[in-house]
């Protein structure tokens, strides 16, 4: 279900639309109803069926999935009889290794450090509203930067860079995909879940509705 426009005897809040600035009100959401911005069609806010179970799985299970691709060979490749495994932090050291060191910096920070700290950021909250029902310590400052942190995830981009890299380099080595390639293909579809289903109006109405 889609809304736009709402009788104004039903209007309980408003958002301003992030795209044009105009003020759209809308009544309480079920689960399934869409606000879109009757100007632009900007989706203002979803209000997903479940959305903190889901979230706390989608979490959960990417966060084991990247501590996975850490562990694990990332690819092999030989040629000429000659074989070498690379895992994904050997990956960055190599690059620290050729002098590029501000390129390998910056691969760690946004497809590990930053992909950790805010899926451990989601737990922490969402878990502590969702079984506690109430914001743990620090929770509202934890919430704006796990916030601030999503649009800083490349995790998908740092994919698909690799495979275009792989299709390039097939034809001069015999390369296998380790188990930590998979885990990461993985990690990447469970942390675009949770930035799917983290909705921040609901997720700022799951805080009021916790102080209420």
């Amino acid at each position: 279900m889609v809304i736009t426009t709402i009788p104004a005897e039903a209007r309980e809040q408003t958002i301003a639309c992030h795209e044009c600035d105009l003020l759209v009100s809308y009544p309480k959401l079920e689960p399934g109803n869409v606000v879109v911005c009757p100007r632009c069609d900007y989706v203002l806010t979803k209000k997903h069926n479940n959305a903190m179970e889901r979230i706390l799985a989608f979490a959960l299970s990417g966060l084991i999935f990247l501590l996975l691709s850490s562990l694990y060979p990332f690819l092999s490749f030989s040629t000429n009889g000659h074989g070498r495994e690379v895992t994904l932090l050997q990956s960055i050291d190599v690059l620290a290794n050729e002098q590029q060191v501000l390129l390998a910096l910056m691969i760690l920070v946004v497809i590990l450090i930053i992909p950790a700290a805010f899926l451990m950021g989601v737990l922490y909250v969402i878990g502590s509203l969702k079984y506690r029902s109430t914001l743990p310590p620090q929770g509202k400052q934890i919430l704006r930067f796990i916030l601030m942190l999503a649009p800083w995830s490349m995790v998908e981009i740092f994919l698909i860079g690799t495979m275009v890299s792989l299709v390039k380099i097939a034809s001069l080595a015999t390369i296998t995909l380790g188990m930590s390639f998979w885990a990461y293909i993985l990690f990447t579809v469970l942390m675009t879940l949770v930035l799917l289903h983290l909705d921040k109006v609901e997720v700022w109405q799951w805080v009021e509705d916790s102080a209420a």
